[in-house]
């Protein structure tokens, strides 16, 4: 039961976080230590603290998809007042997921939420795109997925010298430019979208 674990992650939609937290707040009473871990864009700490009337410690999260099968990356943010003891709880039951990292700012948060967070999403978009371009072309659906999934898979193990060839200097085409500022773009959609939520769970409204 959530009330008596030492770990309770709260994983719903932002919209739903205060009703949650009420519900268990009326229950049995939680064991003293208790950590809770939020997986939820844009409800931020001082919220989080103000539903459980101060009476919990807390530990922001933002995973993304390939936490499924132990390749994921997790963000994670505490107060300073959260002990050491607690933040290596909440990194321990992370870890099972994939990588960790702990963030010097709440705001970062938001950041993760669009660059790891929605990262996934951005490159099966790109498969999806050169699967339906190779089929276009004269491909079959299964040889033009297959080269499309083979054709990226493998790019972690690429990326980081790119990178580092990028970082000397070395000239990039137009359309790779493009490419960047596109992606550009699209991480500061995500971000922005994180931060679409009042404290209070809700939608801002669109100019608010």
């Amino acid at each position: 039961p959530a009330n008596s674990s030492d770990l309770l992650i709260l994983a719903v939609k932002p919209q739903q976080m205060q009703s949650v937290i009420q519900a268990l707040s009326g229950a049995a009473e939680r064991p003293a230590g208790q950590v809770v871990m939020s997986i939820a864009a844009g409800i931020t700490l001082r919220a989080l603290g103000e539903w459980f009337a101060g009476e919990a410690t807390l530990v922001r999260v933002m995973p993304n998809t390939p936490a499924l099968v132990g390749a994921g990356m997790a963000g994670l943010y505490a107060a300073a007042n959260v002990s050491a003891e607690a933040r290596d709880f909440a990194e321990y039951a992370m870890s099972a997921t994939g990588e960790t990292l702990w963030l010097a700012d709440e705001a970062e948060i938001d950041l993760v939420t669009a660059v790891s967070g929605s990262g996934p999403a951005y490159f099966f978009l790109v498969m999806e795109t050169l699967q339906q371009i190779g089929e276009e072309l004269g491909l079959s659906s299964a040889a033009a997925r297959l080269l499309a999934d083979h054709g990226t898979l493998p790019l972690r193990d690429v990326i980081a010298p790119a990178a580092k060839l990028a970082r000397e200097g070395v000239t990039i085409s137009p359309a790779q430019a493009g490419l960047i500022e596109t992606v550009g773009n699209v991480v500061q959609y995500y971000t922005d979208s994180a931060r679409l939520f009042a404290p209070d769970g809700k939608l801002i409204p669109s100019g608010g």
